[in-house]
């Protein structure tokens, strides 16, 4: 992924975190000189929003049709890119039933050394049972336990400052 991707695909996964362009250069480790040409070119392409605060910049994702296009690419980019260890991981978690699953926590820094494999699962329907049931199948496929975090998208909303809620939508999307 080249530096605006990257950067964009951040904003997405950080809705609330306000960095200038020094802490975003420093979160993505890109110079912030590069940081800051990047976001003019997507401000230009309406992709993301830059508010000025004094001589401080900082930026969040522009939301609409075109944006939400390339963030879903993005998205897809970000998971065909995974290791190899994390690829057959995540083909697996494709299967749940649940409409929206997003893999977090220490196996996507390290699987080998991860204790588990954290999931989040959000959808309206969901039926705690029947996933308990799929994530302990998947636990016994996979090198290390699955454990679902189960939520309802107004749950999502509702706990949305907690820390474990914010790390793991920035986690990668599986579907």
């Amino acid at each position: 992924m080249n530096t605006s991707e990257r950067t964009i695909l951040y904003l997405l996964k950080h809705p609330r975190l306000e960095l200038h362009v020094r802490g975003l250069g420093r979160e993505l480790d890109i110079a912030p000189q590069i940081i800051s040409r990047n976001l003019k070119q997507l401000e230009e392409q309406s992709l993301v929003a830059v508010k000025l605060l004094g001589t401080q910049k900082f930026a969040h994702f522009a939301f609409s049709e075109k944006s939400k296009s390339l963030a879903a690419y993005l998205l897809e980019q970000e998971k065909e890119e995974l290791t190899s260890e994390l690829q057959p991981i995540v083909s697996r978690l494709e299967k749940l039933d649940a409409k929206i699953v997003i893999l977090f926590g220490s196996s996507l820094k390290n699987v080998v050394e991860a204790n588990d494999i954290d999931v989040l699962l959000i959808d309206n329907k969901l039926n705690a049972k029947h996933i308990d049931n799929q994530t302990t199948m998947l636990s016994m496929e996979l090198p290390k336990p699955v454990i679902p975090l189960l939520l309802e998208i107004k749950d999502v909303i509702k706990q949305y400052n907690k820390p474990v809620i914010q790390e793991a939508l920035a986690g990668i999307v599986v579907k």
